[in-house]
């Protein structure tokens, strides 16, 4: 046992009646920054400060449904359907389902921090203080 993720581990969630989808047991933090830069790259606009001058803040709401389908998209290692879990099949899968897919993931991942939860229940825009030299969000640097 080390430091990094188990990758390998899986576990098999059943939904219903309706088939199984196969996830990975552990959540990386490279997992959790596509989700994060996919729910942030949805609506977030550069706001400049005057005109001529670069832009210093980031604004735009977080996509909780885009977070979440970028999440899955990574955990997802295999499901009882013939197409592949692309973000695409993913978006069509029943709010239930989706629902269930994560609260298996928190609960083995021991839940969301407090500022994912906060983030994800806002729904109001939040500016996204950055001094990267681009002024892109917190965790997309290039």
């Amino acid at each position: 046992m080390g430091l990094y993720a188990n990758t390998e581990a899986t576990f098999r969630a059943e939904l219903r009646d309706r088939g199984w989808v196969e996830l990975r047991e552990e959540i990386t933090a490279a997992d959790r920054k596509i989700a994060v830069n996919a729910g942030n790259a949805q609506t977030s606009t550069k706001v400049p400060k005057k005109r001529g001058q670069r832009p210093d803040e980031l604004r735009g709401t977080f996509s909780e449904q885009a977070y979440t389908i970028a999440l899955l998209k990574e955990m997802i290692v295999a499901w009882s359907e013939d197409d592949q879990p692309t973000r695409e099949n993913i978006g069509k899968l029943p709010q239930w389902m989706i629902d269930q897919l994560m609260e298996e993931l928190d609960e083995r991942n021991g839940g969301r921090t407090a500022e994912e939860r906060a983030r994800l229940e806002s729904s109001s825009a939040e500016p996204f203080e950055t001094d990267d030299e681009d002024n892109e969000p917190p965790g997309q640097e290039s």
